[in-house]
């Protein structure tokens, strides 16, 4: 879990700032517990206490208005970014809201396409929070140079006309493994935050490829780089903890070792559906045979038990009956209704474990 953060962070001010926002936080909580009222704190004793109170009231509130309240003008740390001299940035003059524009920079000046002088690698850099992690969640102090971090920045959009973004975010390679799957030199949008959320009041798609509604010449859509798209279906990956290594389960007793892939392909609903009802038909017709088998047995049974050169026969073959009859019919046919249950239950719609999903498809 994570530490509670004051509402108003004095953290890596220098000494005179940590004095005045001393102040404000003192302010702040005189104003929380109502003792910066006159009436609370002094009474009203006499025409010296009022104005004491009006007086200090009035201090407050020159104090309080770099605070931030309302949306004033708020104290914060000075950062020295450093700027590309290829680069232009728009935001906050201490520069912790920020939108930079210039080439592909994920990191220091001898980092990305940029530093390797290609002209075709413009980027923006949409960030908020810079090292906001660093220091342990302190963040940066006053004066302290500092470059973009994808690790440390609290928040960050980045769009870049050529960039190695999985390596850029530090992402697992995925289903194509290294190197392939790893996009490099190729346009890509980045984003990344403490929580992502993406809403769609209609909906949302995530669609990989080329698009074939439009037509882009004789090859159709290609790449940023003028590259065909070869593949005709692209992946979508989703890779919880960006973790896509097997896991090894050493042997037991009971249970051999095994590797388990930590990265698989997504089940279809209506494929799932559809082999759980062969599944079905096949445990129908299991059943089927064994009733009937336990009916031959029984008549069968029932034939040997007519013997009078051998009564015991015709004992043996009663009881045989009463326990097929019992036993094996009567288990067959609960599992029969069990399997129709369970048929209806999880491929049929109106079951309450229906394996279609009817919000989210997937190809």
């Amino acid at each position: 879990m994570s530490k509670k953060k004051p509402i108003y962070d004095v953290k890596g001010f220098n000494e005179e700032r940590r004095r005045i926002a001393e102040e404000i936080n003192k302010g702040l909580a005189d104003m929380e517990s109502g003792a910066g009222a006159g009436s609370s704190r002094y009474g009203f004793d006499g025409v010296d206490s009022i104005a004491g109170s009006f007086k200090q009231s009035m201090e407050s509130a020159k104090t309080l208005a770099k605070a931030g309240v309302m949306h004033t003008p708020v104290m914060e740390p000075t950062l020295n970014f450093q700027q590309a001299p290829n680069s232009y940035q728009v935001g906050k003059p201490n520069g912790n809201a920020a939108i930079v524009f210039g080439a592909d920079r994920p990191a220091t000046l001898a980092s990305g396409w940029g530093a390797r002088g290609a002209n075709r690698c413009n980027a923006i850099d949409i960030v908020v929070g810079r090292m906001s992690s660093a220091r342990g969640g302190d963040g940066p102090k006053a004066g302290t140079a500092i470059n973009p971090s994808f690790v440390n920045d609290a928040a960050r959009i980045y769009l870049s006309q050529q960039t190695d973004i999985d390596q850029n975010f530090g992402l697992a390679a995925g289903e194509l493994g290294y190197p392939f799957g790893l996009l490099q030199g190729k346009s890509a949008i980045g984003i990344k935050a403490d929580g992502v959320r993406v809403i769609g009041r209609l909906g949302i798609k995530l669609v990989t490829g080329r698009s074939f509604e439009f037509k882009a010449g004789p090859k159709g859509e290609l790449d940023s780089q003028g590259g065909k798209i070869s593949s005709p279906a692209p992946p979508i990956e989703l890779i919880a903890g960006n973790n896509d290594q097997p896991t090894s389960f050493p042997g037991t007793e009971w249970l051999p070792a095994m590797t388990v892939r930590n990265l698989q392909g997504v089940a279809k609903g209506e494929n799932v559906r559809d082999a759980f009802r062969d599944l079905s038909k096949v445990v129908e017709q299991l059943i089927g045979i064994v009733y009937n088998q336990s009916l031959i047995q029984t008549a069968m049974n029932s034939a040997i038990g007519i013997n009078w050169t051998m009564p015991h026969y015709g004992v043996a073959a009663g009881l045989t009956g009463v326990a097929a009859l019992a036993m094996i019919q009567n288990s067959l046919w609960h599992v029969r209704i069990n399997k129709i249950l369970w048929d209806i239950n999880y491929t049929y719609s109106i079951g309450y474990k229906y394996v279609i999903s009817s919000n989210v498809l997937t190809t």
